[in-house]
């Protein structure tokens, strides 16, 4: 009778915050503005590019830590703005934007970048 008490007691306890950290374990937001599919990262501790849905053509990460982008993964090629303010970045791999061929504003601001070379231009 006692363990069956214990066992409820833990299930009850235990139950609740599985269901929490699912819910809460989705770090990105979807969303539509002016019928334009976004996804939004704000301070979501990323350490690298999360993958974006085929539709989404605007993409805001914003307060993460993305010390190095080598190139954006294939989802990314129809992106028109990507924001990447406050990400702790510190450099790009010279080719990393070649396959942004979709974007239009891009947005770097509040990092620690140290240059830019001429291949490491947006498309």
């Amino acid at each position: 009778m006692k363990g069956h008490f214990i066992t409820q007691y833990l299930f009850r306890l235990i139950l609740p915050l599985a269901i929490y950290r699912g819910i809460a374990a989705e770090p990105c937001r979807r969303f539509s503005a002016s019928n334009r599919p976004s996804l939004e990262c704000i301070s979501t501790s990323l350490t690298s590019l999360p993958p974006v849905p085929a539709d989404v053509i605007r993409v805001h990460l914003f307060n993460n830590s993305i010390p190095y982008i080598e190139s954006f993964p294939g989802t990314y090629d129809p992106i028109q703005e990507l924001s990447l303010q406050y990400c702790q970045i510190e450099r790009f791999a010279a080719s990393a934007f070649s396959s942004l061929t979709a974007l239009q504003k891009l947005d770097l601001s509040h990092n620690s970048i140290a240059s830019f070379g001429s291949a490491a231009s947006p498309g």
